[in-house]
């Protein structure tokens, strides 16, 4: 195992040594996300640049149960494998929403509802620890009348296989939002949007529907900085991903990129 922001370091030889010769290792990244030890440590890079190598598979686990059952899946990997998780203490209210039958094996794509009435008014797409604003802002949300599901990812490469999974529980025409702890080019949430259109172009297609591109999907990521602010803010309403951001989003629509209003824009 190795922390997810040193794993930059050793791109190299994860290229070089392991992914041109397809070997299966498992690489386990901790510290995912943001930590609270600085800029040096964020996990925030990591899905960027593992997703662009050819034939990896990359894993987020969001608690311990489902680390446990996709170290148990990965020993006989054929090929290259990522696992990164956040070093937290688990969220009780992960297990109740999206594992109520304690069936941990069953990790992939995890939605919180059952028919797309429950998320008529919108859904939220996300993986590791953020999953927790996620809910905050989805509680928020319902307490106003709104209608809002999450989808939560524990596996994320290959990403057509993702889109496949995701595309069909999607409820047609609400509006879905990314939100990640981790930067936008090269990052989950890119990827992913990118698939989902192609998997949206080959549904119509088959259908001879006229409208070829009609999934839209906001991302809420962090934007052109490294989550290194001047004074002391919560980092993740400094990077515009927590809670009152996807609040926001769905209350109006909106949604806003870059540093916190209050800090310097050129972080």
């Amino acid at each position: 195992a190795i922390y997810a922001t040193f794993l930059q370091r050793a791109l190299d030889c994860v290229f070089h040594d392991i992914c041109l010769q397809n070997l299966p290792v498992v690489i386990c990244a901790d510290r995912a996300g943001i930590v609270e030890d600085g800029p040096t440590h964020h996990g925030i890079f990591d899905v960027s640049f593992l997703s662009s190598i050819p034939g990896f598979t990359l894993y987020a686990p969001a608690t311990r149960a489902t680390l446990r059952a996709i170290l148990k899946n990965t020993e006989n990997a054929v090929s290259p494998v990522a696992i990164r998780y956040e070093n937290r203490t688990d969220m009780p209210e992960i297990f109740r929403r999206f594992y109520p039958d304690g069936d941990f094996t069953l990790y992939g794509v995890r939605p919180d509802f059952c028919t797309a009435e429950e998320a008529s008014d919108g859904v939220i797409l996300t993986y590791g620890a953020i999953v927790s604003e996620a809910i905050a802002a989805a509680e928020r949300l319902r307490s106003e009348g709104k209608k809002i599901g999450i989808v939560l990812l524990e596996m994320l490469a290959p990403y057509g296989e993702l889109a496949a999974c995701v595309f069909p529980i999607l409820p047609e025409g609400a509006p879905l939002l990314f939100l990640e702890e981790g930067i936008y080019d090269g990052g989950a949430g890119m990827l992913l949007f990118d698939r989902l259109r192609e998997c949206c172009r080959e549904l119509c297609a088959r259908s001879n529907a006229l409208l070829p591109d009609v999934i839209a999907m906001t991302i809420t990521v962090i934007r052109d900085n490294f989550a290194c602010p001047e004074k002391p803010i919560p980092l993740r309403t400094y990077c515009h991903i927590c809670a009152e951001d996807v609040v926001a989003f769905f209350r109006r629509g909106e949604t806003v990129e870059g540093p916190h209003d209050d800090e310097p824009e050129n972080m």
